[in-house]
This record gives structure tokens, sequence and C-alpha cells, in this order.
């Protein structure tokens, strides 16, 4: 397997190669948890997780590995290396808003009568 040469989220497009985010211990346990590959260990300081979208060959299937702490660690509790990208969709969809105004935002008329406005 290689890196993917598409955006796999795109599926079809698109020329994303990489994305950084930075983020505090407690959101790397957090997405770790996610991911199924918390050992029950705090992330150490200055610790880094990459997701990795691999691809078998050329328009072949899509696969997703996780490197944490630096080599591969296991994703969703499989103790694969790699899982295929849309057994991670489905895993992952459980976690995204269906309607993210309604599940994330404030109610606009509470903030309103607050003064939040």
């Amino acid at each position: 397997r290689r890196p993917a040469r598409r955006h796999a989220g795109a599926r079809g497009g698109g020329d994303c190669k990489m994305q950084v985010c930075s983020a505090h211990d407690s959101t790397v346990l957090g997405l770790l948890a996610v991911l199924g590959a918390f050992d029950g260990s705090w992330p150490a300081y200055a610790s880094h997780l990459a997701l990795e979208v691999l691809e078998q060959a050329p328009g072949g299937s899509l696969w997703v590995r996780l490197l944490f702490p630096g080599r591969v660690t296991p994703l969703l509790a499989s103790g694969s290396p790699a899982v295929p990208w849309d057994e991670f969709e489905r895993h992952m969809a459980q976690y995204v808003p269906s309607e993210i105004a309604r599940e994330c935002l404030p109610d606009a008329d509470a903030a309103a009568d607050t003064g939040h406005i």
C-alpha cells in the first residue's frame, strides 16, 4: 500500500495532500478514544497522531492507518494495521452531527433573550 494520491473524503477529486491541526492533550485523548485506539495512557506532552489514507493500487481500494506516537497503531480496536475506508467512514459517521445547527450551535432564541447575540 502507498499513500493515496487523492483526498479520500472528496471521493473523486481534490488535491489535498496534507492537513495539519493543533490540539491539547485532552483533545488528542478524545480523538484516540473515538478512533478505538486509546490504551488508557494520557498522551505525552507534544505527542502527535497522523491518519493516513492509503491506496492499494492506482484507482484501487482505500485504507486508513493511524500513526501514534510515530508508529502504526491499530484503529477501531481491530488489531489490524489498517482498516478499509468504508469501515472507517461508517464508524466515524456516528460522531458527525447530522444537523449541525440544531446539535452544536446555541439556541438562537435563548441567546437573544440573554443578550448573547
